[in-house]
């Protein structure tokens, strides 16, 4: 893993995002980038401190995961802390928010974000809360935020997107289309139903006519995120070098 983080610099990456729900992701991005931190952006998330776990915007919840990454990525201050899975309609998020404007306001944070399981979450965002970053997932066949009421977000707000999933969690790739996605019993792909990769399977094989199947999925689906305008950035995950490479 610091071997992979330290050649991405090399291939200028400069922004990383982490999560305390991503096990050590922290403390490798605080061990690699220490003296580098000023070359560099790195996002984390509050509100969910582990896969599973009951999403909790407590404040003391918050300043705990928050401190709790400063100190795993070796840094005094966050560019981007992204709100993990916030449902509007559940909570009232206005004291959360403000706790986390008062870290803004420190300097410990630089830029607020929100990270969404659904883009149509967006809709139920009341007025009083503002926020400089939107992660949601986005890809040549999840084309959700195209909803004019997402995009009027966006646009009147100054909101600037990150897209996760650009390769739909190794769906959007020639190895997964080649071997018919088959995923052992651990991969959590193994839960998704067959009508839903069938459904995958069926657009990529609309998208691959237009190539005469001589382009891997993979490569269209990224030059596909990143020729999007709209997009200020996106997310990938690799898990080796030859990835890293490739991608």
């Amino acid at each position: 893993i610091i071997e992979i983080l330290n050649k991405s610099y090399d291939y200028g990456v400069n922004y990383y995002d982490t999560s305390p729900a991503y096990g050590k992701s922290e403390n490798f991005l605080g061990e690699v980038f220490k003296k580098k931190r000023d070359k560099i952006i790195i996002s984390s998330k509050i509100g969910l401190g582990n896969f599973g776990d009951r999403i909790d915007f407590t404040i003391s919840t918050l300043e705990k995961q928050l401190y709790n990454s400063l100190k795993n990525l070796k840094t005094d201050y966050l560019d981007i802390i992204y709100f993990y899975n916030p449902e509007f309609k559940k909570y009232d998020f206005s004291r959360s928010y403000e706790f986390i404007k008062k870290q803004q306001e420190k300097g410990i944070i630089k830029t607020i974000g929100i990270s969404f399981k659904s883009p149509n979450e967006i809709k139920n965002i009341k007025k009083k809360f503002s926020f400089d970053f939107a992660q949601c997932n986005f890809n040549i066949l999840d084309n959700r935020i195209y909803d004019k009421k997402i995009m009027k977000y966006f646009i009147e707000n100054d909101v600037y997107i990150i897209a996760r999933t650009v390769l739909g969690l190794g769906i959007l790739t020639e190895t997964s289309y080649k071997n018919n996605y088959k995923f052992n019993k651990g991969d959590i792909r193994s839960n998704f139903s067959k009508q839903q990769i069938n459904l995958w399977k069926s657009g990529i094989d609309e998208i691959k006519k237009f190539t005469r199947n001589k382009i891997p999925i993979d490569e269209i689906a990224l030059k596909f995120c990143l020729s999007e305008k709209l997009i200020f950035s996106n997310l990938l995950g690799v898990r080796s070098l030859n990835e890293l490479k490739k991608n």
